[in-house]
């Protein structure tokens, strides 16, 4: 669906492609903004043509709104492929809902949304609205693009700022605007257009740092309070400000820190004690409300009502560590998959989640507030990130530690056994770290036995295996690694040919990715990957080797792989390994990256082992 400030980003390489071959098309989209000095007015309009009805999922428009901007004069129509109108929206078509998501207590968020269709292909739907705001930190995130697979012929963005106003801006992709002055008002324009659309690929940066974009901040501010964003100093004492007076706890959870760490003398240990206070004692909600989610509740608030945001629960557990004497710093992150790069030389609002830095005298302590996996692990989610460090007048940035080969192992031992039904046992003890022990304990944690079983089997469990049974082993609480073990039933790794039996080898889960001659976009792999199979395979009576394949191994800098056969007296064992590095590989470099993923692929699906009678 449209909305006015997230598009799907795409490829900004304009070549003239034949209209027929798209399901829509964004035919234009003009954004005039203009800079008071009360308030940001923004006018909005596009004209999105739909080619068949395949396109009729672009039909459906979506306006988000807050209670601090607020959305006026919406209006829309259909016409046809002669440019007549045929139908107009009716203010009765236009409805509104909340924005709240799944784990959100509150968001002071809410969408205006309509459909519009029309029998007769194509058709194009018009529509024009306007919104305002008083307080902001950012001018306009834009983003001229509707969907990967979806043109944008023209589009425009006009900026109209008091003479005296600084502003401060970020473009990818997009020519140098037009600058005009006239009498006390400075004009920006900028123009952008995208015709060259792709579909999605696996392991590749961020789609922004190859799509036409740009960001408009203000260099001074008032949101909730008067800022500045000359410097990244200025803006961590902006964020800091929010801070102030939100630590005071309750003399009830006084005494509850009291009780917990009497007698502790280390202060790893206290803060490890609080963490798993944090965890048992609070839940994660989002709360959005105000300035748009970037001021925390108290911890007071926290402390009584027992849940809290990323913002809430770092401040709460920054006030614990306040109260005996611990120093932590608020810390700002953009989260997720892929790894998004920080433009430190942009300063704005580029974060998306709050974690808390404890530096001791010997280490630092990294939490994850909103996280019920082990103390100081951030995992997949926020490792090797540029973070920003709140602190009074010497915000600065640091790096959160990255996830070593170590930890991201994925280990599987297998007992295979034979059948002649062709049915064979086999029993799993396998190991996670990383990610999947991250999937697993979420899932641990939080499904129920049937949601488990259902997961387990669609995602865990090889392909074309029967799950019999399983169980989930933790450690211990903070333990970085999970186990599993099941047993299944597993055609076809025995295969009968007259008086001979070839043995399948039991292929590592590997993801797909695309020929090089369809690849358009980097790798960019974020934490390394790491297999380990030991696999032991019964040797059937009347039974003897054949043949057993020679040890393959593969060296390259993208990673390294090796596999090695070892007989015993009534078995086969299997020894292998993968590991793919970390790190980012310009699209000139894929086809050797391909090929040493396919050649590791074949060795994977093209090894057996030949038994005899």
């Amino acid at each position: 669906m449209l909305t006015k400030l997230m598009f799907i980003p795409l490829l900004f390489l304009p070549f003239l492609i034949r209209a027929e071959n798209y399901d829509a098309e964004l035919i234009s989209q003009k954004t005039e903004i203009i800079v008071s000095t009360s308030s940001l007015t923004k006018k909005y309009s596009l004209e999105i043509k739909i080619n068949n009805r395949s396109g009729e999922e672009y039909a459906e428009i979506s306006i988000p709104f807050s209670k601090m901007s607020r959305v006026s004069k919406i209006s829309a129509c259909i016409k046809d492929a002669n440019g007549n109108i045929v139908r107009k929206l009716k203010s009765s078509e236009i409805s509104q809902r909340s924005a709240i998501s799944d784990f959100s207590l509150y968001e002071d968020d809410f969408v205006k949304e309509f459909t519009l269709v029309h029998n007769q292909y194509p058709y194009s739907i018009v529509c024009s609205y306007e919104s305002k705001e008083d307080d902001y930190l950012q001018i306009e995130n834009w983003n001229p693009i509707i969907d990967n697979l979806i043109p944008t012929r023209y589009a425009s963005l006009k900026l109209t700022i008091p003479y005296d106003y600084s502003i401060s801006y970020l473009s990818r992709l997009i020519d140098k605007p037009k600058v005009d002055t006239l009498g006390k008002s400075i004009t920006y324009e900028w123009n952008a257009s995208f015709t060259n659309t792709f579909s999605k690929e696996k392991f590749t940066a961020p789609t922004e740092t190859f799509v036409p974009s740009l960001i408009i901040v203000p260099v001074n501010f008032k949101y909730e309070s008067v800022g500045s964003m000359k410097d990244w100093i200025s803006y961590g004492n902006w964020q800091n400000s929010l801070l102030e007076g939100i630590n005071v706890l309750p003399l009830s959870e006084q005494q509850k820190i009291d009780e917990l760490t009497n007698g502790v003398m280390t202060e790893v240990e206290k803060i490890r004690i609080l963490y798993h206070h944090l965890q048992d004692a609070t839940r994660y909600i989002n709360v959005t409300l105000k300035t748009g989610g970037l001021k925390p509740y108290s911890a007071a608030y926290v402390s009584e009502n027992k849940y809290g945001d990323c913002k809430a629960l770092t401040n709460f557990m920054k006030s614990m560590l306040d109260y005996v004497g611990i120093k932590s710093y608020y810390t700002k992150v953009f989260a997720g998959d892929p790894i998004r790069k920080i433009e430190k030389d942009f300063v704005s609002q580029q974060f998306n989640h709050v974690i808390l830095c404890v530096p001791l005298s010997k280490d630092t302590i990294w939490l994850d507030c909103t996280s019920k996996m082990a103390f100081n692990f951030l995992g997949t989610f926020t490792q090797n990130r540029d973070v920003l460090i709140i602190e009074k007048d010497n915000s600065h940035f640091t790096k959160t530690p990255s996830l070593k080969v170590s930890e991201v192992l994925e280990s599987r031992n297998a007992e295979i056994s034979y059948s002649e039904r062709g049915n064979s046992p086999i029993v799993f003890i396998n190991q996670y770290r990383g990610e999947m022990y991250e999937n697993l304990r979420s899932m641990e944690q939080s499904k129920n036995e049937i949601e488990k079983n259902r997961i387990l089997r669609n995602y865990f469990i090889e392909n074309g295996f029967e799950l019999l049974n399983y169980k989930i082993s933790l450690c211990q609480r903070d333990s970085l690694q999970i186990s599993t073990s099941y047993e299944v039933n597993a055609p076809h790794v025995y295969k009968h040919y007259g008086n001979e039996i070839l043995v399948s080898n039991i292929p590592f889960s590997l993801s797909q990715f695309e020929k090089p001659e369809s690849r358009k976009l980097p790798v960019q792999i974020d934490y390394p990957i790491y297999k380990k199979d030991t696999l032991v395979y019964e040797i059937p009576a009347l039974f003897r080797l054949s043949n057993i394949p020679p040890t393959q191994s593969i060296t390259t800098r993208f990673g390294e792989y090796k596999i090695e056969f070892i007989h015993q007296d009534k078995s086969i064992m299997v020894v292998k390994s993968l590991q793919i590095y970390s790190g980012s590989y310009p699209i000139s470099e894929y086809k050797a990256f391909y090929q040493f993923y396919t050649t590791v692929e074949n060795f994977e699906h093209s090894t057996f082992i030949t038994l005899i009678k």
